[in-house]
């Protein structure tokens, strides 16, 4: 977890974890610490004292940041998530809302269940800046939580996917998608519903 405001660059976007306790982390793998010390009140308040400090030098900077959650850290879940932004109203502070990420491994088997109330809550949200959607694969290890592939294959069943995006898929909020199996990905988009047309390919 950060202990330290990081260094923001003037007019970046910046898109930030939000937030673990323990030292044991491997970001780039998707690989957090798993257990109750990440969501005590200590870690609570180490959390607001580093988010809030951010969101000072990002004010001063004129930037935003994003947060994107993650089911082993602070803000892992709806609740948890609504919390963080309601104990922050500085418009800076957005949600770049990852639900697959927000699953852990023994939620997959109601995976589509998770998808919806998540994308029901949170993905028309005013601060919901956009909404990466991806597939996931199972880690290789039991209990771990599940790493992000291409929307395009993975663990969620098809029909039960298409189902979700089309019933809470978001519909204002942008879309963000993994720059892997592009033209798979736009084309499930598209049977959803969430593109009107396939975009022309590149001459």
């Amino acid at each position: 977890m950060l202990r330290e405001p990081i260094d923001i660059r003037e007019g970046e976007t910046v898109v930030l974890w939000s937030g673990w306790l323990g030292p044991d982390a491997d970001a780039a793998r998707y690989r957090f610490p798993a257990g109750a010390p990440t969501w005590t009140p200590d870690a609570w308040a180490a959390f607001e004292d580093v988010l809030g400090a951010t969101l000072a030098e990002a004010s001063r900077r004129g930037t935003q940041i994003l947060l994107r959650p993650h089911s082993r850290h602070m803000a892992s879940d709806v609740p948890s998530i609504q919390k963080t932004l309601s104990l922050f109203e500085d418009p800076r502070l957005g949600l770049l809302l990852d639900p697959a990420m927000m699953l852990s491994a023994d939620m997959l088997p109601d995976a589509a269940d998770h998808l919806l109330r998540i994308l029901e809550a949170l993905g028309g949200h005013p601060r919901t800046a956009a909404v990466l959607l991806t597939g996931v694969e199972r880690a290789g290890s039991d209990g771990d939580p599940p790493t992000p592939c291409p929307l395009s294959h993975g663990e969620f069943d098809r029909e039960d996917l298409l189902g979700v995006l089309r019933a809470a898929g978001p519909r204002e909020t942008p879309i963000a998608i993994l720059d892997d199996e592009v033209d798979a990905q736009e084309r499930l988009l598209a049977e959803a519903g969430l593109l009107s047309s396939l975009p022309k390919p590149a001459t």
